[in-house]
């Protein structure tokens, strides 16, 4: 039973220590998902805790990866504290924050399409194989935004900034 726990704890942590480098606009700068947070911090000078959605496909033209981005799009990401980052495996799209296509075969491994969301300490912390609503997004933030501030009958202040 010892074996079983430590195996199952080990398995645990490699998954969350997966970190892998991601790049901003033209790759100006190289980012480390488990250290963004405090790199954009550096960055910026401004203490920023950021959650990451990391959003994968073969390509671009990937009907659920075009979907994906189109609820990205209904979220207000500076209110919500959110960064997203594009990996496809066909093209390294130098827009925005983005993942090479090498990562993004690695992340990707036999999968169509993902989409994960990482907590401000880089853990994966949501994965998904399908298209992930705007709703669900802020739902998985709420989960695990310990410092939100709730409204006496403990419903989530944080909406999404829908129709912008």
């Amino acid at each position: 039973m010892h074996k079983t726990i430590t195996i199952f704890t080990l398995i645990l942590f490699a998954a969350n220590a997966f970190a892998f480098e991601f790049y901003s606009t033209n790759k100006s700068h190289t980012y480390n998902i488990k250290q963004f947070s405090e790199q954009i911090s550096k960055e910026y000078k401004i203490s920023l805790k950021l959650f990451t959605v990391l959003v994968v496909a073969k390509n671009g033209q990937n009907n659920s990866y075009i979907s994906q981005f189109k609820e990205l799009e209904k979220l207000d990401a500076e209110s919500l504290s959110l960064a997203f980052v594009s990996a496809t495996t066909d093209k390294e799209y130098t827009h925005g924050y983005h993942a090479s296509t090498t990562v993004s075969k690695s992340l990707l491994s036999n999968n169509e399409f993902i989409v994960v969301v990482y907590s401000p300490e880089g853990n994966e912390i949501f994965k998904s194989k399908t298209v992930v609503t705007s709703a669900k997004i802020i739902e998985i933030l709420n989960k695990h935004n310990k410092s939100l501030v709730r409204d006496s009958q403990q419903k989530t202040l944080l909406t999404p900034q829908l129709g912008r």
